[in-house]
């Protein structure tokens, strides 16, 4: 099962394409592939255990994830992390 989750995520690559030529190709370092079956499965096993402090909080949407701070000192709201 590893071997089969490690082929699906390695070695992929984009290609560059302007108007009618090829540029370069590059490799893909993260993410899964789009439309992928197995990419919202993966979603959810990855973010599952993501926690919420009394001033934090995540906000999900598709494959997007934010995690919110608030306090009343800028500085706490910017270095408060979830545990």
């Amino acid at each position: 099962m590893y071997k089969i989750l490690k082929s699906y995520l390695e070695n992929r690559y984009f290609l560059v394409n302007d108007k009618e030529e090829y540029i370069s190709l590059h490799p893909i370092l993260s993410g899964v592939p789009q439309g992928s079956v197995l990419g919202p499965l993966l979603y959810l096993l990855y973010t599952v255990d993501l926690s919420t402090t009394a001033y934090s909080t995540t906000a999900n949407f598709a494959d997007d994830t934010a995690v919110l701070t608030t306090h009343e000192d800028t500085k706490v709201a910017t270095h408060t992390h979830t545990h």
